[in-house]
């Protein structure tokens, strides 16, 4: 699983990482640079694969 922040102000992305807490220090230095960017959304990617199964 994947995680990433998006600045919801401006756009501003994160790196992907698998690491949660390097996402967040994106978003902290972030709104410290930037005091009026108060909301971000975090996207989470969870990869999934699908199989076919035999149904004789």
């Amino acid at each position: 699983m994947t995680h990433r922040m998006r600045c919801d102000a401006c756009g501003a992305v994160s790196p992907r990482s698998v690491d949660f807490g390097r996402a967040q220090d994106w978003q902290l230095r972030h709104a410290g640079r930037h005091p009026s960017h108060l909301t971000y959304t975090e996207t989470l990617t969870r990869p999934w694969r699908a199989r076919p199964q035999d149904n004789r």
